[in-house]
């Protein structure tokens, strides 16, 4: 009270606050002294008291017991939740898109998602997806005036990752081991941005609008994300200057050509002599887009926390060296054991080769006939002639005989005499008989003989009244892609007739197969001299990986000069895959594909990991 001249007294009027405007911070006001606390009698927040008035009469000791079984019931909660949302959103990102690359005639894939893009966006948002939810919750439920508990998990969260994770990644490094930072220009980016955001935090809450977030604040902080993503990935791709490094594909995500060619880098490498296994294991140690992501190591973490099944994690030798000590070392090679026999031969008997071809002009065809093994002692083998086209007395005389091997001898010969008739046949020129081998026996009691692999041996007669034909055996041929550059010679046969020279020429086209891809493209002219009835045509196989695709090309035959051209006058050669690859690339892909189901975040289901801890 004031007093006045004439003695009247009036009260001052009083400052009146205006009121505050939407989204102002009012702490004060929300705590004064007037507001008993939520743990005081009549006090309450969100969820507390649950079981009304009477619960702030309960013993102190017993409340705060039962609030942190509540508190930690509540954080498991909500651990479960993010930990199905990771594992949603770590499926998401391994999507993979397969497709045919024309240039290498081979099936590839790639993922999807940017390996940067998607640690920056659904990787970020599924690990803090905690701090989210409590920041949202905490919001709606103040009528978006903002105490310590939601910003406090964003703001603590973020510097929390930013110093003391950055601090322990550095701790943690052995002495002497060294760290470097893979990709430099997304490192810079990223930082920046991060020391951007709390500056722009401090603007817009202390310069720009002190204590409020307005509407168009809170657009434009969310408008910097998809800038700091095109950023990054801007960087990742080395637009903003810098080495980038593509990121090596997982084992997983390859196709069967694919780990076929890797496996053929590691082995002209280090050598033909590593296994399967030994291959797997070098490029699994060398392949940097399979380590745990973030995702991984967060559903590890709460699941061994809460009782649940965690996540197998990929572990890596520290010292690569030491971890791939059997390169270049024959000692680990696998030899291939024979399979035993109940009793092992002491020697036995076989043709040189499985065919043979005698001019009609010929006298005689000498056939020789092998002996391996202990031959230091007698033995004995039974040959006989047979008919196929040629009949016996009019193209060639019969024979049936037993060759006598004695001690140290390895080499008989067999004589069959050919007869001459002087007239060409244009129904059968070129004739054939077989000539086997049978009933091996020992002289000595106890040492066992037999007949060899190559028993029986093929003899065509040619007829060399005629000039013949130029041909292929067969209009189809099949061969395997080599691991290394290789030469493959195609046979063109002259049939029917010898007589005199010819020529023919060749060249390559290409079917699915291109040339200076899979082969090499070829012409020329083929002699045959007078009674030569085989010429080669050589075709460079180049290496390609492969698995299950067959690929072709074709070589024709044409201008035949001094003979006349046969009915198969092309060949189409059809390249597929040697075994040998198939199997090794089948044998990686299925480990790959096996690790990475064990590694795998999401199950059926949290009962189920319960069951299985």
């Amino acid at each position: 009270h004031l007093g006045s001249s004439s003695g009247e007294s009036f009260e001052a009027p009083r400052s009146v606050a205006p009121p505050a405007p939407v989204g102002v911070s009012s702490i004060t006001n929300m705590t004064s002294a007037s507001e008993p606390r939520i743990c005081d009698p009549g006090g309450s927040g969100i969820v507390f008291p649950l079981f009304g008035e009477s619960e702030h009469e309960w013993p102190q000791g017993l409340r705060i017991f039962l609030y942190m079984l509540g508190l930690f019931w509540c954080f498991m909660g909500v651990a479960i939740v993010a930990d199905v949302f990771v594992g949603s959103i770590d499926q998401v990102t391994q999507k993979k898109i397969r497709y045919y690359d024309s240039k290498t005639m081979q099936w590839k894939s790639y993922v999807l998602w940017n390996e940067t893009i998607a640690n920056l966006s659904l990787m970020a948002l599924g690990s803090s997806a905690p701090e989210i939810l409590l920041n949202v919750i905490d919001i709606i439920a103040k009528d978006f005036y903002l105490e310590g508990l939601g910003p406090g998990t964003i703001v603590g969260s973020a510097a929390f990752n930013l110093l003391m994770i950055i601090a322990l990644c550095i701790v943690v490094i052995d002495d002497g081991d060294v760290r470097y930072i893979k990709q430099l220009p997304v490192y810079c980016v990223t930082a920046t941005w991060s020391i951007f955001a709390y500056v722009w935090l401090t603007i817009i809450l202390l310069v720009s609008s002190p204590n409020v977030v307005e509407m168009w604040e809170g657009v434009l902080t969310f408008a910097f994300f998809p800038i700091f993503l095109l950023n990054a990935f801007a960087a990742d791709k080395g637009w903003l200057g810098g080495k980038t490094e593509e990121p090596t594909k997982k084992l997983e995500d390859m196709t069967m050509g694919e780990l076929a060619q890797r496996e053929e880098e590691v082995r002209t490498k280090f050598g033909e002599h590593l296994t399967y296994e030994q291959v797997f294991r070098y490029l699994q140690a060398h392949q940097t887009g399979s380590r745990n992501s973030q995702a991984h190591y967060r559903a590890h973490a709460t699941r061994s926390l809460f009782g649940g099944k965690g996540v197998k994690l990929r572990t890596f030798a520290k010292n690569l060296t030491s971890s791939m000590s059997f390169l270049g070392s024959r000692a680990y090679q696998i030899h291939p054991q024979p399979e035993e026999e109940e009793v092992e031969p002491a020697c036995w008997f076989y043709f040189s080769s499985s065919k043979q071809a005698v001019f009609e002009g010929e006298e005689a065809l000498v056939l020789k006939v092998l002996r391996d093994g202990d031959k230091s002692f007698a033995a004995t083998v039974h040959y006989e002639t047979g008919d196929i086209s040629a009949i016996a007395g009019k193209k060639y005389q019969q024979a049936k005989d037993v060759l006598e091997f004695p001690p140290g001898c390895d080499e008989m010969e067999i004589s069959i005499k050919i007869h001459d008739d002087d007239e060409f046949d244009e129904a059968q020129p070129d004739q054939t008989f077989f000539v086997k081998l049978s009933q091996a026996e020992s002289k000595d009691a106890i040492k066992r003989v037999k007949v060899g692999d190559t028993p029986k041996v093929t003899v065509t007669i040619i007829d060399d009244d005629d000039p013949g034909i130029v041909t292929f055996e067969l209009p189809r041929c099949q061969v395997c892609q080599p691991r290394k550059g290789a030469t493959r010679d195609f046979q063109v046969l002259r049939r029917n007739g010898s007589k005199g020279e010819c020529t023919v020429k060749y060249h390559t086209e290409d079917g699915t197969a291109r040339a200076g891809v899979h082969y090499e493209a070829t012409k020329g002219v083929l002699h045959f001299p007078d009674k030569v009835v085989v010429a080669e045509i050589p075709v460079n196989l180049l290496p390609v990986s492969r698995f299950d695709e067959v690929d072709t090309f074709k070589i024709f035959l044409s201008d035949a000069s001094g003979a006349k051209m046969g009915l198969n006058s092309e060949l189409e050669v059809s390249i597929t895959a040697d075994e040998s690859g198939r199997a090794s690339a089948a044998f990686m892909l299925k480990e790959a594909q096996k690790q990475k189901e064990e590694a795998e975040i999401t199950q059926s289901s949290w009962i189920e990991q319960f069951r299985d801890a």
